[in-house]
């Protein structure tokens, strides 16, 4: 079940061109440390070791070429591990402290994104926050119809993928 925030994030990449540094990361696992919050800044900061302390983080942050951070499945961040305000503080401040020089976009389902206001007040560390609704069937078919059309791909009772010089490879939906 999804909602296109994995979707929307990935176009701002596109959206930001070859000219515009990203970092798009995609959690797989829950926040459950400030180590874990450590080894995120060194994987989207491109840093060859991540921090050994939130000190650390904060200066290398502020250090680090402008860029675009975006963070999809934040919904791992800490929902349901007690004792995980350290966490949601660690990345609230290096997102803080860097606000000046680096974008950070932060991907979340909104039951999660509701109770991590509800529970950590995480909107603080926000200047904006953009809430995205779920699509509709038929609007989920109109996006996807549209770009599977711009990818070249056909639509109708096959999928037919348009290869280099006219060759083509035929499939259903499952």
């Amino acid at each position: 079940q999804g909602s296109g925030i994995s979707s929307l994030l990935n176009q701002v990449e596109q959206l930001a061109g070859p000219e515009i540094p990203l970092r798009h990361h995609v959690l797989q696992q829950r926040l459950n440390s400030v180590e874990n919050v450590l080894s995120l800044c060194g994987e989207v900061f491109d840093l060859s070791q991540p921090p050994v302390s939130v000190d650390e983080a904060l200066a290398l942050v502020r250090e680090t070429p402008a860029r675009i951070i975006v963070i999809d499945n934040a919904h791992q961040f800490v929902l349901r591990i007690a004792g995980n305000a350290p966490v949601i503080r660690t990345l609230g401040m290096l997102m803080v402290a860097s606000r000046d020089r680096h974008l950070w976009i932060i991907g979340c389902n909104k039951e999660a994104w509701n109770r991590l206001i509800y529970v950590h007040d995480i909107e603080r560390y926000f200047t904006d926050t953009i809430s995205v609704v779920p699509f509709s069937g038929e609007e989920l078919t109109g996006m996807l119809q549209q770009r599977l059309q711009s990818a070249s791909v056909r639509i109708g009772a096959e999928v037919e993928a348009v290869g280099e010089g006219g060759e083509s490879d035929a499939g259903g939906f499952a």
